[in-house]
């Protein structure tokens, strides 16, 4: 079962706002990804996020 906050990362995902520097986006999607919340662990995709 998915969480609410991994629904709303994978919906802004591939959304403006957080290719937008809006960094607190930027940072929870890529905490996503680190910890493999609602998406498959990937370290590139985190370290691409959090940069």
């Amino acid at each position: 079962m998915k969480s609410a906050l991994s629904e709303n990362i994978s919906a802004m995902n591939d959304s403006n706002a957080a290719e937008s520097d809006h960094i607190i986006v930027q940072y929870m999607i890529g905490e996503c990804f680190y910890e493999g919340s609602g998406t498959e662990k990937d370290i590139l995709k985190t370290i691409d996020w959090l940069n």
